[in-house]
């Protein structure tokens, strides 16, 4: 197969440095100096690549088929008009014709022209029987009379369908629940207008307006999104540039913060410890020692931030460096900016296509009759709830897994541009990326993505069980299932670290997923130092730049809002 097939770079200038005997000497002493320290560490891509985690990638192949076939089967028995328009007490789907249910009497019916489910008991909709209406009524009806005369005036006949309200005062039961209150629809059901479905009208109005909204001004939300990129852009120029100022700024702004608060601390000490002499001794004292003790420990605080901040001077020379390279190489590779807008876009995709599955999957299930009730169920099987459970372990998985592709797409592009010697010959390397990912390392990705999805699931249940036990359980239980919750949230971070270290390490040395974890562990922990600074100083760095853009867009909205209303007036 096409997967295990071997890949030779390009023998010209622009190929990547590659082991070669005493050639790899010469070529060495000619590469930058930060290159040179990348190869003593091995750090040189390999020239023939083979298929990697060829077994993961064949569970992920199968899995996917298992999707497809749920896919044909819920498409085959499934029915989503009958989930999105609803059914009446006699398996009738409203808003259309309807197949005869054997030895129901009153199913087959069209219903073409009466698209919205009425409960006939307004007090109790979860436990009423259903008919389906042209319209949802929106008078009070108080009496069999009143019903009657609604009928005639227009209204649907709020009974079965084979009696009428003339009927009802001589036999009870077969018709709306007197007294009929007021219904507004939603979701093609007519809910009455009281209690808990009250903020369901409101919520309903309120996605009325953000639809108007997207409709009338379009042009402005899609202009703001215009600006928000290129606002991006210039923050990317500008850390390029600036990256020393920025970053030395942000530890002074720190710096001071952290100092001017102990100051503020130890003065309010002072402060109670002089002049607070009218309060009684025990109030002057409880006072005086809690600003103490804050004083002492900001000041502990402060002079371990400034003894770090001295300490990693150097650091952030390189996390000035590391910047400026980053700002280089998407000079050279512009379209690696837009990665996170086509994972984007695959993961609205899969994710469409996962919703329309489900509700497919969701009413798969067969028509039984009860003639106890008189009334038609539509139940699932287990076999269907363990599709469920199946496509439910798919989102997550895939979702992960297409992550995993941009992390490996964008370090393998990287890759191809560090290791080039002349920047601006590179030619196609995000298309070299994708390739090299789709012939030989998606089995590691597979691989990596399922590791994160067999933490990120138990962890996922267990909030479930704590959101269903909320004010049920005890102390202890509570505080155990929190720490698990908890534990497996930081085991799961750690790991998406270190899989997005270990792409980074198959894209140069094209090995397994798990030799390449235990090699990024290593360099993590060997460089410890420097990977704590550019977590803190750089995400945080990166945070403002967010935030600046952010703001600017803010800003702009705001002003474009006003402006728009003032037009109007």
């Amino acid at each position: 197969m096409g997967c295990c097939a071997s890949l030779s770079d390009d023998s010209n200038g622009d190929s990547p440095i590659r082991r070669s005997g005493s050639s790899r000497g010469t070529s060495l002493k000619r590469t930058a100096s930060r290159r040179s320290e990348s190869v003593k560490l091995g750090w040189i891509p390999v020239v023939k690549r083979s298929c990697t985690d060829v077994i993961a990638l064949v569970i992920y192949i199968l899995f996917g088929i298992g999707i497809l076939a749920i896919t044909c089967y819920s498409f085959w028995y499934g029915d989503a008009w009958r989930l999105a328009y609803g059914y009446d007490s006699w398996g009738n789907v409203c808003g259309r014709t309807n197949k005869p249910i054997p030895f129901v009497e009153l199913s087959g019916r069209d219903m073409t022209n009466y698209k919205y489910v009425f409960f006939l008991n307004t007090d109790n909709p979860l436990n009423s029987k259903e008919i389906c209406v042209s319209k949802c009524p929106t008078v009070n009806i108080s009496s069999y009379d009143e019903m009657e005369q609604y009928e005639k005036n227009g209204g649907d006949n709020l009974c079965r369908y084979d009696k009428s309200a003339a009927d009802a005062k001589t036999n009870g039961g077969i018709c709306a629940k007197i007294p009929v209150r007021p219904t507004l629809m939603l979701m093609n059901r007519c809910f009455p207008k009281f209690t808990d479905f009250i903020s369901i009208s409101n919520a309903s109005d309120v996605f009325h307006r953000i639809f108007n909204t997207l409709a009338t001004h379009h042009w402005i939300i899609f202009s703001l999104m215009g600006i928000g990129l290129l606002l991006s852009l210039v923050m990317v120029f500008i850390i390029r540039y600036l990256a020393s100022v920025i970053i030395f700024l942000v530890m002074i702004l720190a710096g001071v913060a952290s100092i001017g608060a102990t100051a503020a601390l130890w003065y309010a000490y002072s402060v109670y410890n002089r002049k607070l002499v009218d309060l009684r001794a025990e109030t002057n004292s409880s006072y005086t020692t809690a600003f103490l003790v804050f004083a002492i420990l900001a000041t502990i605080f402060t002079v371990v931030l400034l003894l770090v901040m001295l300490a990693s001077c150097k650091r952030v020379r390189f996390l000035n460096a590391l910047f400026t390279e980053a700002g280089i190489c998407l000079s050279h590779m512009p379209f690696l900016v837009f990665q996170p807008v086509w994972t984007a876009i695959c993961l609205i995709v899969y994710l469409a296509f996962w919703v329309m599955v489900m509700l497919y999957l969701a009413t798969s299930s067969r028509a039984t009759y009860d003639v106890n009730t008189d009334s038609v169920h539509y139940n699932s099987s287990k076999s269907v709830r363990y599709l469920w459970w199946y496509m439910i372990f798919g989102l997550i998985w895939v979702s992960e897994f297409i992550l995993a592709c941009q992390n490996m797409v964008i370090a393998g592009a990287v890759n191809v541009y560090y290791f080039t010697r002349k920047k601006r010959s590179i030619s196609n390397p995000i298309l070299k990326s994708i390739s090299r990912l789709l012939f030989f390392h998606l089995g590691s990705v597979a691989l990596g993505s399922l590791i994160i999805t067999l933490v990120k699931i138990p962890r996922l249940v267990l909030m479930w069980i704590n959101a269903k036990l909320e004010g049920k359980e005890s102390c202890p239980a509570k505080f155990v299932l929190k720490c698990l919750i908890c534990c497996l949230y930081c085991l799961e971070n750690c790991l998406k670290y270190i899989a997005s270290n270990a792409y980074a390490i198959i894209a140069i040395d094209g090995v397994n997923f798990f030799p390449a974890c235990q090699r990024a562990f290593e360099i993590i922990v060997d460089n410890a130092f420097r990977v704590a600074t550019i977590n803190c100083v750089g995400d945080f760095v990166l945070f403002l730049a967010k935030l600046i853009v952010t703001g600017v867009v803010g800003m702009v909205g705001v002003l474009c809002s006003l402006t728009t209303v003032n037009t109007l007036q």
